[in-house]
């Protein structure tokens, strides 16, 4: 009768081995596949002033310059736009009816990080943050709330207040850049200056009037 219920308790056992073992194989597969999902997921977002990308487990998708409508025409787009270096465009056969794309300049030299960036074009690149999927800009804010990562911070820029054409709000990196081989003459175009709290319909505090606007873009 024991060696009955040894060789039935051995059965059991070998039983629940081959289930660890499948359960673990399981385990294992569906771990692997976790991680190939989670590397194939990311979130986009403009590095306004760099060419490069320089958070953590963040790949270039491009780089290029930043372009936009002309500041002084009605009908200008207000949008900041990364432009590639390798463009590919179609030859037109005339006429007067179209929009047109200008380079963005540093409109001041607020931006300071670098000596007289004034009228020096800026650069951009578009980045890819792995394992995230999305990616906020904050304004007046150089750091991210917890549980986000962040990918770079700088100053609020757009285009000056009497411009006649708008435009978005971009991040500018505080360690910004210049196009190579730019210059510094003003050649027209989108400007890019800081931008200044107004207090009014704007609380203050807590904002101060006059002073710059900070910006951090993070990702989650």
């Amino acid at each position: 009768m024991y060696l009955q219920r040894l060789g039935i308790l051995e059965n059991l056992v070998h039983q629940q081995a081959e289930t660890i073992k499948q359960q673990s194989d399981t385990i294992s597969n569906l771990t692997s596949k976790l991680s190939v999902l989670q590397d194939s997921i990311g979130s986009a977002f403009v590095h306004w002033g760099r060419s490069d990308c320089q958070s953590k487990d963040t790949e270039l998708v491009y780089s290029g310059f930043v372009g936009g409508g002309h500041y002084n025409e009605t009908g200008a787009s207000p949008e900041f736009v990364c432009l590639p270096t390798d463009p590919k465009l179609r030859e037109t056969t005339g006429g007067y009816d179209y929009g047109r794309m200008y380079g963005a300049e540093y409109g001041t030299n607020f931006w300071g990080q670098h000596p007289n960036p004034i009228n020096n074009e800026l650069p951009c690149a578009v980045c890819r943050s792995q394992r995230t999927s999305t990616t906020i800009m904050i304004p007046g804010k150089d750091t991210c709330q917890t549980g986000w990562k962040i990918e770079y911070h700088g100053y609020l820029g757009s285009s000056h207040h009497s411009h006649t054409s708008g435009s978005m709000y971009i991040c500018v990196d505080i360690n910004h850049q210049s196009v190579p081989g730019g210059g510094s003459r003003y050649d027209g175009g989108k400007r890019v200056v800081n931008v200044v709290a107004e207090c009014g319909s704007l609380q203050c505090p807590p904002y101060t009037n006059g002073d710059s606007f900070s910006c951090v873009v993070c990702s989650k």
